[in-house]
């Protein structure tokens, strides 16, 4: 004899959806900070960035400025 798993209606999977929903209010967001960019992870899957605009300027400035630019000198070649 074959038994058939009773397949869910609509309502029982909201039901579940909410009880999985309601299992995060309890947990506090993640945050991440970076130099510009705050990262801040919500326990039900949501991902809020925030960027401070005045320090990714300052960030790339100050990579600009370690980056040295020195033309190439273009060397003949030599006939063996």
């Amino acid at each position: 004899m074959v038994t058939r798993k009773k397949k869910k209606t609509e309502a029982e999977k909201f039901d579940e959806q909410v009880v999985m929903k309601e299992e995060f209010y309890d947990l506090e967001p993640t945050v991440v900070k970076g130099s510009h960019l705050t990262v801040t992870t919500y326990p039900d899957g949501r991902t809020e960035l925030t960027w401070d605009d005045e320090a990714l300027m300052r960030d790339v400035q100050e990579a600009i400025a370690s980056v040295s630019v020195t033309p190439e000198k273009k060397t003949k070649k030599k006939k063996a």
